[in-house]
């Protein structure tokens, strides 16, 4: 079963609220679900049955990495929509292997590999499961070697590029680096060492990749606004909207200006 999106598997009503659209969301996926249920129950019993889903399943711990899931946590579906009859449900969308129900057979295998520094500190794994007679006589988590590691190196300039030149770790690829860096007071020579370091650092065993550079104490008219060091890929389409709403003051609704907006984003695939 595919990621359902919210017009397929409801109708629109102008002028509902965004609590009910979200329990209508919830009430069509589990409608949907049932029905894949049902159908196997008249046609398959025979059959080993296993679901596949990409959907948020209430219980599951997420990463900074996933899209958007449904409109907001609260679109999560109960593990108790599946009802008990898969004999195995193989979800995707979350990143972070997990198991939803160990006695129910549910479980994220999550992505094969880390997408996200949130993610630097998971293993993730492939599930191999082995059936006998229909039944699932044993579940193996095979652990997936990593290639490369994801770090993450805060301190003062100082501090940060001492990690850097002292880190030693062989690993198949380079390993990720994301540097915060953190200075006391404001100067444009800070930022312009900072500048340099992430331009000429030369350890061959890592690559940086995302970078911020933090001032205690700003200098009075300098821009807020403006990380040095961030990379617009690095922030989504709807943190950028939610971002523009906190610097609109006096807005009301807006968890349904946000929904509206990730309306939009499904339409437009992004």
């Amino acid at each position: 079963i595919p990621f359902l999106k919210d017009r397929d598997i409801r109708k629109s009503v102008a002028g509902e609220t965004y609590a009910t659209k979200i329990e209508q969301i919830k009430a069509g996926l589990q409608t949907y679900f049932s029905n894949i249920n049902s159908y196997y129950q008249l046609h398959h019993t025979d059959v080993f049955f296993i679901v596949m889903g990409h959907l948020f399943v209430q219980g599951s711990t997420v990463s900074e990495s996933e899209r958007d899931i449904q409109i907001g946590n609260q679109a999560g579906v109960s593990a108790a929509m599946f009802q008990g009859i898969p004999n195995y449900v193989a979800l995707g969308h979350i990143h972070k292997p997990q198991a939803i129900s160990v006695e129910e057979h549910i479980y994220y295998c999550g992505s094969p590999i880390s997408l996200s520094f949130s993610e630097k500190k998971d293993q993730k794994q492939v599930n191999i499961l082995t059936v006998k007679n229909n039944k699932i006589e044993n579940i193996e988590i095979l652990a997936i070697p990593k290639q490369r590691n994801l770090l993450a190196f805060e301190g003062n300039l100082d501090e940060v590029q001492s990690k850097i030149v002292s880190y030693t770790e062989e690993t198949p690829l380079p390993s990720l680096v994301e540097i915060i860096v953190n200075e006391e007071t404001e100067s444009l020579e800070r930022r312009q060492a900072f500048e340099a370091f992430i331009s000429n650092q030369s350890n061959s065993k890592l690559q940086i990749v995302k970078s911020r550079l933090n001032f205690k104490n700003k200098i009075r008219g300098a821009s807020d606004a403006i990380a040095v060091g961030t990379d617009v890929a690095d922030v989504t389409p709807i943190q950028m909207f939610e971002k523009k709403l906190e610097l609109q003051s006096g807005l009301e609704n807006t968890d349904e200006l946000k929904a509206a907006f990730r309306d939009i984003l499904q339409e437009l695939n992004l």
